[in-house]
């Protein structure tokens, strides 16, 4: 095992609640099937007595050399086909995790795994702490990604689930029939699932369309429709 410094000090005064946190850990996993064969092959397994949250999907994995470098990622060769773009959302939410609310991150993929801590460092003599992983490579080869979450409470995951659909995918519950779609733009009745509190609503409305912008959930209106934009 070594420990790998990511040059991110825990003091960067960067605060996400805990929604947010999540919702770039479900982005990673989302982006690497695509809207279409997410729901497919997405995963959440809550262990109750443990207290670990486990999101897995089966994909042909990454390096993870991806994670270590702010602003790094695959993603900018290919604008506007994913709902994350800057390389810098897995480590945030590992930092605001960790550091706010005590939640251990691990994951692994391909023949690798990390574990999300802290690491000292002198800087002009003062002792400081930045963010880090464990890693230990050589692992016996996996068809997943799988990440966990510990400790992470039953109201955690009731979150984490309402988080997944924030997200664009086909099958949403919150999507009824389908009124039209092509590689841009779709539009679905609304289902009768009650819209999440944890929803983005838009200024003064809080009505139960949804729009998802980019594939993810932007905001809200007083009709009962969902209107997806994907490339906006």
């Amino acid at each position: 095992m070594k420990t790998i410094p990511l040059n991110i000090m825990t003091s960067y005064p960067v605060k996400w609640t805990k929604q947010q946190v999540l919702r770039d850990i479900v982005q990673n996993f989302y982006d690497d099937m695509g809207a279409q064969d997410f729901y497919k092959t997405f995963i959440l397994k809550y262990i109750t007595n443990d207290e670990t949250i486990s999101l897995s999907i089966a994909s042909k994995g990454f390096n993870y050399e991806w994670l270590l470098h702010m602003g790094a990622s695959t993603k900018q060769d290919r604008p506007g086909e994913f709902a994350g773009f800057y390389g810098e959302g897995f480590k945030m939410a590992s930092l605001c995790a960790l550091r706010d609310y005590n939640w251990k991150i691990t994951m692994r993929s391909r023949d690798w795994s990390i574990e999300v801590c802290t690491f000292n460092t002198i800087v002009d003599s003062k002792l400081l702490q930045q963010l880090a992983y464990n890693v230990i490579e050589g692992c016996a080869h996996s068809s997943e990604t799988v990440l966990t979450i510990h400790p992470f409470s039953e109201e955690d995951a009731n979150l984490l689930e309402e988080v997944v659909l924030g997200f664009y995918f086909p099958e949403n519950p919150l999507f009824g029939n389908r009124i039209y779609e092509d590689k841009y733009v779709a539009i679905y009745e609304r289902s009768g699932r009650q819209k999440p509190a944890s929803m983005p609503t838009g200024l003064k409305v809080h009505g139960e369309g949804i729009i998802y912008i980019g594939f993810q959930a932007r905001g809200a209106f007083n009709l009962p429709l969902v209107i997806c934009n994907h490339r906006f």
